[in-house]
Protein backbone atom coordinates (compact mmCIF):
# COMPACT_ATOMS: atom_id res chain seq x y z
CA UNK A 1 0.00 0.00 0.00
CA UNK A 2 1.94 3.12 -1.35
CA UNK A 3 0.83 7.04 -0.53
CA UNK A 4 0.28 7.62 -3.74
CA UNK A 5 -2.27 4.97 -4.51
CA UNK A 6 -3.81 5.36 -1.63
CA UNK A 7 -4.55 9.48 -2.22
CA UNK A 8 -5.47 8.29 -5.94
CA UNK A 9 -8.31 5.85 -4.36
CA UNK A 10 -9.22 8.49 -1.87
CA UNK A 11 -9.40 11.38 -4.77
CA UNK A 12 -11.34 9.09 -6.68
CA UNK A 13 -13.67 8.18 -3.69
CA UNK A 14 -14.11 12.02 -3.20
CA UNK A 15 -15.39 12.37 -7.19
CA UNK A 16 -18.05 9.92 -6.47
CA UNK A 17 -19.40 11.60 -3.78
CA UNK A 18 -19.11 14.86 -5.27
CA UNK A 19 -20.88 13.43 -8.52
CA UNK A 20 -23.85 11.48 -6.87
CA UNK A 21 -24.30 14.73 -4.85
CA UNK A 22 -24.61 16.94 -7.87
CA UNK A 23 -27.12 14.57 -9.41
CA UNK A 24 -29.01 14.54 -5.98
CA UNK A 25 -29.04 18.59 -6.08
CA UNK A 26 -30.25 18.26 -9.66
CA UNK A 27 -32.95 16.19 -9.00
CA UNK A 28 -34.06 17.61 -6.24
CA UNK A 29 -34.17 21.33 -7.71
CA UNK A 30 -36.44 19.67 -10.91
CA UNK A 31 -38.81 18.08 -8.84
CA UNK A 32 -41.89 19.54 -8.00
CA UNK A 33 -42.41 18.29 -3.89
CA UNK A 34 -46.23 19.47 -3.65
CA UNK A 35 -47.12 16.29 -6.26
CA UNK A 36 -43.96 14.11 -5.80
CA UNK A 37 -43.82 11.49 -8.22
CA UNK A 38 -43.24 8.32 -6.80
CA UNK A 39 -40.40 7.18 -8.77
CA UNK A 40 -38.78 10.39 -8.32
CA UNK A 41 -38.71 9.97 -4.42
CA UNK A 42 -37.38 6.25 -4.64
CA UNK A 43 -34.66 7.94 -7.10
CA UNK A 44 -34.24 10.35 -4.46
CA UNK A 45 -34.14 7.60 -1.49
CA UNK A 46 -31.79 5.44 -4.16
CA UNK A 47 -29.18 8.56 -4.32
CA UNK A 48 -29.04 9.22 -0.63
CA UNK A 49 -28.32 5.50 0.12
CA UNK A 50 -25.32 6.15 -2.59
CA UNK A 51 -24.11 8.70 -1.19
CA UNK A 52 -24.01 7.16 2.11
CA UNK A 53 -22.06 3.87 0.51
CA UNK A 54 -19.86 6.27 -0.61
CA UNK A 55 -19.00 8.64 1.85
CA UNK A 56 -18.55 5.70 4.12
CA UNK A 57 -16.22 4.08 1.73
CA UNK A 58 -14.36 7.26 1.13
CA UNK A 59 -13.97 7.18 4.77
CA UNK A 60 -12.53 4.33 4.65
CA UNK A 61 -9.74 4.83 1.96
CA UNK A 62 -9.20 7.65 4.48
CA UNK A 63 -8.49 5.64 7.17
CA UNK A 64 -6.07 3.45 5.06
CA UNK A 65 -4.21 6.49 4.18
CA UNK A 66 -3.56 7.76 7.55
CA UNK A 67 -2.27 3.91 7.79
CA UNK A 68 -0.18 4.15 5.03
CA UNK A 69 1.58 7.55 6.25
CA UNK A 70 1.72 6.23 10.16
CA UNK A 71 3.89 2.95 8.52
CA UNK A 72 5.56 5.23 6.13
CA UNK A 73 7.02 7.60 8.92
CA UNK A 74 7.76 4.43 11.01
CA UNK A 75 9.84 2.97 8.08
CA UNK A 76 11.65 6.28 8.07
CA UNK A 77 12.37 6.82 11.36
CA UNK A 78 13.34 2.78 11.42
CA UNK A 79 15.84 3.13 8.27
CA UNK A 80 17.30 6.51 9.58
CA UNK A 81 18.39 7.30 13.30
CA UNK A 82 18.45 10.81 14.04
CA UNK A 83 22.09 12.53 14.02
CA UNK A 84 21.44 12.90 17.77
CA UNK A 85 20.88 9.15 18.84
CA UNK A 86 22.61 8.35 21.76
CA UNK A 87 23.45 11.77 23.11
CA UNK A 88 21.55 13.13 26.13
CA UNK A 89 22.24 16.46 27.40
CA UNK A 90 22.02 17.23 30.98
CA UNK A 91 19.04 18.07 32.68
CA UNK A 92 17.80 21.94 31.95
CA UNK A 93 20.34 22.49 29.17
CA UNK A 94 19.92 22.03 25.83
CA UNK A 95 19.59 18.71 24.01
CA UNK A 96 21.56 18.73 19.98
CA UNK A 97 17.75 19.24 18.63
CA UNK A 98 17.54 22.41 20.27
CA UNK A 99 15.01 21.72 23.00
CA UNK A 100 15.56 21.21 26.38
CA UNK A 101 16.35 18.12 27.81
CA UNK A 102 13.49 16.96 30.15
CA UNK A 103 13.78 16.79 34.20
CA UNK A 104 11.24 13.96 34.41
CA UNK A 105 10.37 11.24 33.24
CA UNK A 106 14.06 9.52 32.97
CA UNK A 107 14.93 8.90 29.60
CA UNK A 108 14.52 4.86 29.78
CA UNK A 109 10.92 5.76 31.10
CA UNK A 110 8.15 4.95 27.80
CA UNK A 111 6.32 7.74 26.59
CA UNK A 112 2.81 7.94 28.38
CA UNK A 113 1.25 7.00 24.74
CA UNK A 114 3.17 3.92 24.86
CA UNK A 115 0.43 1.20 26.23
CA UNK A 116 -1.80 2.48 23.74
CA UNK A 117 0.76 2.39 20.31
CA UNK A 118 1.85 -0.66 21.61
CA UNK A 119 -1.56 -1.97 22.06
CA UNK A 120 -1.93 -1.39 18.43
CA UNK A 121 1.01 -2.80 17.19
CA UNK A 122 0.14 -6.44 18.68
CA UNK A 123 -3.58 -5.93 16.67
CA UNK A 124 -3.86 -7.24 13.09
CA UNK A 125 -4.24 -4.36 10.63
CA UNK A 126 -8.16 -5.31 10.57
CA UNK A 127 -8.20 -4.88 13.95
CA UNK A 128 -6.37 -1.40 14.44
CA UNK A 129 -8.72 -0.22 11.42
CA UNK A 130 -12.03 -1.19 13.15
CA UNK A 131 -10.77 0.60 16.43
CA UNK A 132 -9.65 3.74 14.73
CA UNK A 133 -12.96 4.03 12.70
CA UNK A 134 -15.07 3.44 15.91
CA UNK A 135 -13.00 6.53 17.82
CA UNK A 136 -13.24 8.33 14.71
CA UNK A 137 -17.08 8.20 13.38
CA UNK A 138 -18.51 8.21 16.91
CA UNK A 139 -20.01 11.93 17.72
CA UNK A 140 -19.92 11.29 21.21
CA UNK A 141 -17.00 10.28 21.92
CA UNK A 142 -17.90 7.50 24.23
CA UNK A 143 -15.45 5.04 23.79
CA UNK A 144 -12.64 7.80 24.80
CA UNK A 145 -10.83 7.10 27.87
CA UNK A 146 -10.97 3.02 27.14
CA UNK A 147 -7.85 1.49 25.44
CA UNK A 148 -7.93 0.07 22.63
CA UNK A 149 -8.13 -3.76 23.16
CA UNK A 150 -10.89 -2.75 25.48
CA UNK A 151 -12.56 -1.14 22.21
CA UNK A 152 -12.05 -4.32 20.14
CA UNK A 153 -13.37 -6.97 22.75
CA UNK A 154 -16.50 -4.69 22.83
CA UNK A 155 -16.50 -4.70 19.15
CA UNK A 156 -15.82 -8.62 19.01
CA UNK A 157 -18.81 -9.03 21.46
CA UNK A 158 -20.94 -7.10 19.91
CA UNK A 159 -20.27 -8.44 16.49
CA UNK A 160 -21.00 -12.39 18.33
CA UNK A 161 -24.58 -11.13 19.73
CA UNK A 162 -25.59 -9.50 16.58
CA UNK A 163 -24.70 -11.78 14.20
CA UNK A 164 -23.84 -8.81 11.58
CA UNK A 165 -21.23 -7.34 8.97
CA UNK A 166 -18.08 -5.24 10.46
CA UNK A 167 -19.94 -2.49 9.43
CA UNK A 168 -23.40 -2.66 11.17
CA UNK A 169 -21.64 -3.27 14.21
CA UNK A 170 -19.76 0.09 13.86
CA UNK A 171 -23.00 1.31 12.78
CA UNK A 172 -24.85 -0.09 15.88
CA UNK A 173 -21.97 0.68 18.39
CA UNK A 174 -21.88 4.74 17.04
CA UNK A 175 -25.77 5.56 16.68
CA UNK A 176 -26.14 8.70 18.39
CA UNK A 177 -27.31 7.81 22.32
CA UNK A 178 -31.08 8.24 22.26
CA UNK A 179 -31.72 7.54 18.59
CA UNK A 180 -33.68 4.82 19.09
CA UNK A 181 -35.99 5.89 22.45
CA UNK A 182 -39.36 3.88 22.58
CA UNK A 183 -42.26 5.95 22.66
CA UNK A 184 -43.67 7.51 25.94
CA UNK A 185 -46.17 5.05 27.74
CA UNK A 186 -44.70 2.19 26.03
Amino acid sequence: MSIASELENLRRALDEVDVLSDITRTTFGDTDWKKPDPGTVEVMTTLIRLIDKSSFSAMQVFHRLRRAVAEAGERRDRAAPSPSAGKQAPVGQAAPSGRAAPSAPPPSAPPPSAPAASARETMSARDADIVLRIRYLCPDYRYDGGSDAELLELFKHNRRVLERSDEDVIAAMIARAGAYTLPSGE
